[in-house]
């Protein structure tokens, strides 16, 4: 029997004071009640945990966890999953909104298909007052009872709809690694994600996604390293990171002969059509290392 709400909604930030609010209000105003919200702040050092603790005083659902120093945000966001509860989970970003139908549409598009791993909704774009810029709607399909297929959807969807920010049932996510410590770690989750189970899709445009000069997505390479791994001065070979997620994630997860071969061979194609990629990577590292050796140390970001 679970106890407790049904579904957990982790938000991870790290100084989001900027944009937190609309973020926790867009899920006070869920029309679907049977969940909790956990806010877990990685050494933010601006008003983040101020704004949050005012939302506590007036909302008992709404908790949250502190972590003293940066621990990067993979291990920030996997933290939300380990240190929370119930058969559903969600991660917010602290900077996206969610119309007040998202959590009810998702969770009834998990009820009616058992073997769906994932809901997500179509994705509406906004600025940083809020304003709608633009829409992005699916065309892949993610129902295919073969895991080979709906891997090939997943990577065939160009619309760059966060599906990560899905509603997930935590028995499917908790038998995943989670997310990596590497730029692009939640493609490799979602590309296990889609082999596990099918992917439910709301076609309305109930999740919005913020566009700012800030976002993650925004940042350069070593940026976004450092924002996964604040330790790592320089990027680690994500490429070949995101290949070896790939081919582990296929050998790890259960499926027939056939879907297994074809996957593999998926994973495989893939390293052969970013080859170049791959090969400035290990150029790259290779440079690296002899300035290191040379007693240089790594050049510094530019």
């Amino acid at each position: 029997m679970t106890v407790g709400p049904r579904l957990t909604v982790g938000v991870p930030v790290r100084n989001g004071a900027n944009f937190i609010r609309p973020a926790i209000d867009s899920l006070l105003a869920q029309t679907y009640r049977d969940f909790a919200i956990l806010v877990s702040d990685n050494a933010s050092t601006d008003g983040t945990v101020a704004i949050v603790e005012e939302y506590m005083g007036r909302h008992p659902n709404i908790r949250m966890q502190r972590h003293p120093a940066n621990i990067g945000a993979h291990r920030n966001y996997n933290s939300l999953v380990t240190g929370s509860t119930g058969e559903l989970f969600k991660w917010m970003a602290h900077d996206d909104v969610i119309a007040p139908t998202f959590l009810a549409a998702c969770v009834a598009r998990l009820d009616a298909d058992p073997g769906a791993s994932l809901a997500f909704a179509n994705s509406g774009q906004i600025d940083e007052e809020g304003r709608i810029t633009g829409d992005l709607a699916s065309t892949e399909s993610y129902v295919d009872p073969s895991p080979y297929r709906r891997l090939r959807s997943y990577v065939a969807d160009r619309t760059k709809i966060p599906q990560v920010f899905g509603v997930m049932r935590r028995s499917v996510l908790e038998a995943t690694p989670l997310l990596g410590s590497y730029p692009k770690s939640d493609t490799v989750l979602m590309y296990e994600m889609a082999m596990r189970g099918r992917f439910a899709l709301v076609d309305e445009p109930l999740f919005l996604n913020r566009d700012h000069a800030s976002r993650q997505g925004r940042l350069g390479l070593r940026e976004r390293t450092a924002w996964y791994h604040p330790d790592r001065a320089s990027p680690l070979l994500p490429r070949w990171n995101q290949l070896r997620g790939f081919a582990a994630a296929t050998l790890r997860v259960p499926m027939g002969s056939g879907d297994k071969v074809r996957c593999v061979a998926f994973a495989l194609w893939w390293g052969v059509r970013h080859g170049i990629e791959l090969g400035g990577e290990i150029g790259f590292g290779v440079r690296q290392s002899l300035l290191r050796w040379r007693g240089g140390g790594t050049r510094p970001a530019v």
